[in-house]
């Protein structure tokens, strides 16, 4: 019968094997799209162009999605901008970087405006809408409503807010959903937090929208998206790994009892008889 003695061996495979324990959840990273040139080759993306005869005007730049929407489009005056297809079935969040170049008062209906929309699987709620908008009492207003239809009755809560250029962050945790803008590049401040549906969202929305009459020009530039959540629609379920944490928890465990071995075996052949 022999003793067993420390070895480099044994150290080095207790490393080997925790340092593999720390890492065996992969880190939650957001997804991030830079808009502009090439973006509409992207699957997690649908556009809403304008309609053929609109004198409104979408263009995909170097760097960044131009939209424009004139005074007066009449029954061309849809809604333009784009939709991203994936959703989450529990927290989420979802941010876009832009700019507000120009948004002139409304003089009807609800008004006209950025709105982002979150579309989810609750037909009590079926669409959530949060946004920057100019209405018929408030030239510059945050607003907001958890229950959106495209009506001209639609109606929004307003609170008075100047916005030009930063980001745009909606979150849900739980039952919360909070909007929070960030124009300092560097910390955000909340604008508005709702208890809301708990009900899995399939996707969101950044469209430039407005009524028929009643329009003043409109002009945003979209530059980027980042999403985290638990579901991409427009991608495969990824297969695992067969170096999971099992395989080389297991591979770490083999380590260290083979350097044992060879340590003792050397050290039993090493003794003089």
């Amino acid at each position: 019968m022999f003793r067993i003695h420390p070895s480099p061996w044994i150290a080095v495979g207790v490393l080997f094997w925790l340092t593999q324990r720390i890492h065996c959840q992969e880190p939650v990273l957001p997804l991030e799209i830079q808009l502009g040139s090439g973006v509409q080759d992207d699957s997690r993306l649908e556009f809403i162009l304008p309609v053929k005869g609109s004198p409104d005007k979408m263009d995909f730049l170097e760097k960044g999605i131009s939209i424009k929407l004139v005074s007066q489009a009449g029954k061309e005056s849809k809604t333009l901008g784009l939709k991203f297809l994936a959703g989450s079935k529990s927290h989420f969040a979802f941010m876009v970087d832009l700019e507000c170049l120009r948004l002139d008062p409304s003089k009807s209906g609800w008004g006209q405006g950025i709105l982002f929309r979150v579309v989810t699987e609750d037909p009590q709620a079926p669409v959530m809408a949060f946004g920057y908008a100019s209405t018929p009492k408030m030239r510059n207003a945050f607003i907001s409503t958890l229950n959106y239809t495209e009506s001209r009755k639609q109606e929004f809560i307003a609170e008075p807010l100047s916005f030009s250029k930063g980001r745009w962050l909606i979150e849900r945790k739980d039952d919360q959903l909070l909007v929070s803008i960030d124009e300092s590049g560097s910390s955000f401040r909340q604008l508005k937090r709702l208890t809301c549906t708990t009900a899995p969202v399939r996707e969101f929305h950044v469209v430039c929208a407005r009524q028929e009459t009643g329009n003043g020009p409109v002009e945003v530039k979209l530059n980027s998206l980042m999403f985290i959540g638990d579901q991409f629609l427009s991608q495969p379920q990824i297969q695992p790994s067969f170096w999971n944490r099992w395989t080389l928890g297991g591979a770490g465990i083999l380590f260290i009892v083979t350097g044992v071995a060879i340590h003792a075996l050397k050290r039993k052949f090493d003794t003089p008889r």
